[in-house]
């Protein structure tokens, strides 16, 4: 199953929690590809949205990152 494009903004916002995360820990792409068992290129396919990333990738880079999934797919909550 694919976090679909069609859905809004909801893939543009996970890759964004990732690069965040990605950001905060220093972790470059390749860091945390061969931490999932992947390819800095495959990593990379899904962050520039060539793929599109299915719910075991998002899994696995969380994993990867020592974050739990909710983490990189909650919204902030918004001020009223």
């Amino acid at each position: 199953m694919s976090l679909a494009k069609s859905q809004g903004d909801l893939p543009t916002h996970i890759v964004g929690e990732i690069r965040a995360e990605m950001a905060r820990q220093r972790k470059t792409q390749r860091d945390v590809a061969e931490r999932a068992g992947w390819t800095q290129s495959y990593l990379a396919r899904r962050l520039v949205g060539r793929t599109a990333i299915s719910l075991d990738d998002l899994d696995r880079i969380a994993h990867a990152l020592g974050v739990p999934v909710r983490a990189l797919v909650n919204e902030p909550e918004r001020a009223a």
